[in-house]
């Protein structure tokens, strides 16, 4: 690890962007877990099978959104405007669910859809641009950003969710419009000032095989993490099931308090010092696999269930900033909402692949999930140290 030699310093502007950030995905991942409970109510009354419909479409939507947000905030209006118009759309999305009646909700629905995408790759962008002239704090600053987007997904899943559930469906979608209303607030506090346009002479090539490269490997990571999901479900749940007083909740909040743990702990450490992305991200898979074997053991436990969480935690937290950081550093700024929005489509892809052999493959032991999840991720990490080792310039 290098020390980074120039004073440590994050903006103002870059803060005001990840307690956007915050804010943003706290409505957004409260609204739509509390939107699968009102969809199957009394309210709507929807069938299971349609509800998911709806689900899937929402998620599927993200796609084209953030390409057309992206283009939107690189070659039109600038990426502050189009952060402003994102969550106007999720504000109007949150006050149209209020309306109890189908045609509210798919407004409500379809609005927040739209605001998402457009924000999603912008506050990206312009968190990164922050960063051009300090690369070296990359790492650090996109540490932070995906502990907050953990953060706010955490509380917007706890808070928005529960006040549904226990008061009213109204009252948390109001809740939803003041956490983006408070995203806006943001958005309009940031100076707005020119970043740096400064940028290093990679040739094309260099560029692309760089982010396609990690592209890959990141959504490796994801793949076989997703491969296993079921797996660690289960054991949860069997565990939860041994041990009344602990609910399989409090197993799930462990992944998320982990990352928030972590990920104060690595933005301190990364804005002090530099390592290679290689290394982190060989480092990730290898904890992950670690992770994955403590749970085949033939009982399982609360002693081994809680540290396998904790590692791949660690692990999400040392790979998830990576392809962040990289597309920043070996993107031309011009162009940086764009890439940040086609660099979401191979994980998806990726995902869709690995539900698709679960599909295959119904009916297997969940230790063959872990052993096959455990094998990969330990050689994926051999694999890439190994790139680490043959390509020695820093990514």
């Amino acid at each position: 690890m290098e020390k980074i030699t120039y004073p440590i310093k994050h903006s103002k502007d870059a803060i005001l962007y990840t307690i956007s950030q915050f804010f943003e995905r706290a409505a957004y991942y409260g609204i739509r877990a509390l939107v699968v409970i009102y969809m199957t109510d009394l309210s709507l009354n929807m069938e299971n099978e349609n509800a998911l419909e709806v689900y899937g479409w929402l998620a599927f939507s993200l796609i084209p959104l953030n390409l057309v947000g992206a283009l939107i905030g690189d070659l039109i209006i600038g990426h502050k405007k189009t952060l402003i118009i994102g969550n106007l759309f999720q504000i109007l999305g949150c006050l149209a669910l209020c309306i109890e009646s189908k045609t509210g909700f798919f407004i409500g629905l379809g609005s927040m859809a739209i605001g998402s995408g457009i924000y999603s790759p912008n506050i990206k962008a312009a968190y990164g641009k922050q960063y051009l002239d300090k690369k070296q704090l990359l790492y650090g600053a996109f540490t932070l950003f995906y502990m907050l987007v953990n953060l706010g997904a955490f509380v917007g899943i706890m808070l928005i969710g529960r006040i549904g559930e226990e008061f009213s469906y109204i009252f948390g979608f109001l809740v939803g419009a003041v956490f983006s209303i408070l995203s806006l607030i943001m958005i309009f506090l940031t100076s707005g000032l020119k970043t740096s346009s400064e940028e290093e002479n990679f040739t094309m090539s260099k560029r692309f095989s760089v982010i396609a490269i990690t592209i890959v490997i990141v959504g490796l990571f994801w793949s076989i993490y997703g491969f296993t999901a079921n797996s660690i479900t289960e054991i949860q749940m069997l565990v939860s099931n041994s041990i009344p007083e602990i609910s399989w909740t409090m197993f799930q909040s462990v992944n998320a308090v982990s990352i928030i743990a972590f990920g104060i702990i690595f933005t301190i450490i990364w804005s002090m010092y530099y390592n290679n992305a290689y290394i982190k991200l060989g480092a990730g898979f290898i904890l992950a696999g670690i992770g994955l074997a403590l749970l085949m053991v033939e009982i399982s436990s609360i002693y081994n269930l809680v540290p396998a969480l904790i590692f791949i935690a660690f692990a999400e937290i040392l790979i998830a900033p990576v392809i962040q950081s990289i597309i920043v550093r070996y993107t031309r700024p011009k162009y940086l909402a764009t890439i940040f929005a086609i660099a979401t489509i191979p994980p998806m892809l990726f995902n869709k692949l690995v539900n698709l052999s679960s599909e295959t493959l119904y009916g297997k032991e969940t230790s063959f999930f872990l052993s096959t999840g455990t094998v990969a991720m330990l050689l994926a990490g051999i694999v890439v140290l190994v790139i680490r080792k043959i390509n020695s310039q820093k990514a």
